[in-house]
């Protein structure tokens, strides 16, 4: 119903004003005066609430994403002149007529016309849409937390409602690496990424197109896990090229672990054809097998659902 009064008064008026201008067919309609009339006057009506309703929206739209004349700080977060700014709402009251977080204090997003600090972090925009996260986008490459983060990437924070107007407060959460960062002994190409997960951080190649080498081992999909003091706890990944470990013979795509120092577990999906080069057997479907690295001696086969590995 609503689409069909809008229909009505924005070609209805236009029609009927053709319509008046044009002798033959004025006439007529002069005829029914208060016909024509209430016809008119539905789709001025129509026409311009609508108009109105428009241009409230479009100016509420620019009161929420303003461009600031001048330096403002809201909380702890300093906002630059020139900053385009996106706020989540003006209401001081929610739809409960409960009281919000409104105006510059409710800011969701920010572009910056040059390079700004935040927390001491060169960063051309700012996004606050999903906490607990913030985002920053970097501008240029820079040390964060210890870790090297690519320019023109973004940077993620633990941020959270208490903490969100607070920069010094939030947290490291994740960025994409410096290509070519020597992370753990490695060399990690572009576009690999860092994650913080409580008290450790991984880092993952997933989504780059090399290849990592870790500890001499070849892999792609890898994920390296290190502690606070950026040391290596445990990684794993699939191999890259076949590898031979003692008399058992792995081949491309293999997964492969090391969880404890100086010992390596491979876990074959259905695909893997796994050899035992002395006897000529195979691995049984859905085992894994944990070797010493130095020898190659076989520490022990399990299922794989005693080892926490999943099944593919």
């Amino acid at each position: 119903m609503f689409w069909w009064f809008l229909m009505v008064g924005f070609i209805g008026l236009p029609v009927l004003l053709i319509m008046l201008c044009i002798p033959a067919w004025r006439r007529p309609l002069l005829r029914h005066p208060r016909k024509v009339g209430a016809m008119a006057l539905v789709c001025v009506s129509v026409v311009g609430l609508t108009s109105y309703r428009l241009w409230v929206d479009h100016r509420e739209r620019q009161l929420r994403n303003p461009t600031l004349d001048h330096a403002v700080q809201v909380g702890e977060l300093t906002l630059p002149a020139g900053a385009s700014v996106h706020l989540s709402t003006l209401e001081p009251l929610d739809e409960k007529g409960e009281p919000q977080i409104h105006g510059l204090a409710s800011v969701r997003s920010a572009e910056f016309i040059a390079p700004h600090a935040i927390a001491g972090i060169k960063v051309s925009a700012l996004k606050m849409y999903f906490l607990p996260e913030a985002e920053l986008l970097l501008a240029g490459d820079q040390v964060v937390d210890g870790w090297p983060c690519a320019g023109g990437t973004w940077l993620k924070m633990s941020v959270t409602e208490e903490t969100r107007l607070q920069p010094e407060r939030w947290r490291f959460s994740a960025c994409t690496l410096v290509a070519g960062a020597q992370i753990a002994g490695e060399t990690w190409p572009a576009q690999s990424r860092i994650y913080r997960e409580g008290d450790e951080y991984t880092v993952s190649d997933w989504m780059a197109r090399e290849p990592v080498s870790v500890r001499g081992i070849v892999l792609s999909s890898v994920s390296v896990t290190l502690d606070q003091q950026h040391r290596l706890l445990r990684w794993d990944g699939q191999l890259e090229n076949p590898l031979t470990v003692g008399d058992w013979q792995y081949p491309h795509g293999m997964r492969v672990a090391q969880n404890s120092p100086g010992t390596l577990m491979f876990s074959p999906s259905k695909s893997d054809a796994v050899r035992n080069l002395r006897t000529g057997k195979g691995l049984k479907l859905n085992h894994s097998i944990l070797q010493r690295q130095s020898d190659g001696s076989v520490l022990w086969i399990k299922p794989n659902a005693e080892v926490n590995v999943i099944d593919w």
